[in-house]
């Protein structure tokens, strides 16, 4: 009976700390920093290309292809397009918000705004390091988007590569990014997007060839 009468002091807990991770005050190398550094500097800033994408909301499942044409976070129209050949939907976010110009129509729009609001974050690099720590493999860095949402990064591999973003958008909502592969020029080629929160999630490959 303790026990049961325990079990959701014990949930919360985990819950409250679960995403808690030991930052230290202390810089790392800069054999371990700087490689970091060096990669977010040659991120693409501006990037207009093509892709498929498989996106699953709300139990429905919908294959299209389209323009991911991104300038920041503020600046990021998305257009896809149905394998019929109909427009699924073509939405746009700027300083205003996440404005949808064109969609199927049925289509919830919320969900539209609601995606596209969360890739324009995929493209995003930290702006300050002063939070980096190494697990494992891995170097994190944490940072905050001028709307205040807390981004935590992965960086690993060899070559170096960002290999995963997380993005805390509420309680118990998390947007998680993986970029699953990358094309010979170091450019990003498969990404799965995840928020099981808004039960959603994309996955998405970019479809031009390396120049």
């Amino acid at each position: 009976m303790q026990i049961r009468r325990s079990l959701p002091l014990i949930l919360f807990w985990t819950v409250a700390h679960s995403g808690c991770i030991r930052w230290s005050a202390n810089p790392l190398a800069p054999e371990i920093a700087d490689p970091v550094r060096t990669f977010t500097e040659q991120w693409p800033t501006e990037v207009k290309r093509p892709f498929f994408a498989t996106i699953t909301a709300l139990g429905n499942r919908v294959t299209a292809s389209g323009i991911f044409d991104y300038s920041s976070p503020r600046d990021f129209r998305m257009t896809a397009i149905t394998e019929n050949g109909m427009i699924l939907f073509d939405a746009r976010r700027n300083w205003a918000g996440t404005h949808v110009l064109r969609s199927m129509p049925g289509l919830d729009t919320s969900i539209v705004e609601q995606i596209v609001r969360d890739l324009s974050l995929g493209w995003r690099m930290p702006e300050s390091f002063t939070r980096m720590r190494v697990s494992g493999r891995q170097t994190l860095v944490q940072d905050t988007t001028a709307d205040g949402i807390q981004a935590t990064y992965f960086f690993g591999g060899e070559p170096l590569r960002l290999q995963k973003s997380q993005f805390a958008l509420g309680t118990l909502d998390t947007l998680s990014i993986t970029y699953k592969s990358y094309d010979s020029r170091g450019r990003a080629h498969d990404l799965s997007v995840q928020r099981p929160a808004r039960f959603y999630s994309i996955q998405l490959t970019f479809t031009d060839e390396p120049q």
